[in-house]
């Protein structure tokens, strides 16, 4: 989910996605008085409301999470409910990074190759993996094993050598509103790398801090 709070006026907007479902939800909304909580309604791409969220903001302390209101919204939770009745599902809800307007571009982009790119790794379908990567590419596998793979002939004989992720944590990645910095984003708890739309690398665990791409 992204959000954005317009200070001015306390009005709420953003998105959320699924990680099974291409695109995403538009979200509307406001601050509730005292800036105890949020109130969230979603359109589909149609236009049409289809839910709402109910929530609270919390803070962390030494002894749990408790609901002070605080200026922020590093924590939420609550429930979303279907629009014209039935069951409410519980949401929680944590800040996983700040995103910068100047890159949405990139941001948008580099979403869209980590849904494709887990559809494909689900399906083990090397050719359309093969299709999203930057060449030269490179994958890590073990204490610092990298392999520079030069074309998509390459990376498609060896895709069992590269795709390493069990097939749990590819279900449960999130490729939605990923964590970015300027035109790159990382995906799967940083062990896949997105530059511009294109994959650049591909690691077994969480990769390594590497030097500025015009360095490789």
């Amino acid at each position: 989910m992204l959000l954005h709070l317009d200070g001015d006026t306390s009005r709420f907007t953003g998105a959320y996605g699924y990680s099974d479902q291409p695109g995403t939800l538009a979200l509307t909304g406001s601050l509730r008085p005292g800036g105890a909580g949020i109130d969230l309604v979603e359109d589909d791409q149609k236009g049409r409301e289809t839910g709402r969220f109910e929530l609270e903001i919390f803070r962390a302390s030494r002894f749990g999470e408790t609901s002070n209101p605080l200026p922020g919204c590093d924590n939420l939770a609550g429930e979303w409910l279907p629009m014209r009745g039935g069951k409410a599902s519980p949401v929680s809800l944590h800040l996983d990074s700040e995103l910068d307007p100047a890159y949405d571009q990139w941001q948008r982009l580099n979403d869209e190759t980590a849904y494709i790119l887990r559809r494909a790794m689900l399906e083990k379908d090397a050719v359309t993996f093969a299709s999203l990567l930057r060449y030269p590419f490179f994958s890590e596998r073990g204490l610092g094993v990298v392999s520079v793979w030069k074309s998509p002939q390459e990376v498609v004989m060896h895709y069992k050598d590269i795709v390493l992720f069990p097939k749990e944590a590819i279900r449960n990645a999130v490729p939605h509103f990923l964590a970015s910095g300027a035109d790159q984003s990382t995906f799967m708890n940083r062990s896949v790398t997105i530059y511009q739309g294109k994959v650049i690398r591909v690691c077994e665990a969480a990769c390594p801090v590497i030097p500025p791409l015009a360095n490789y």
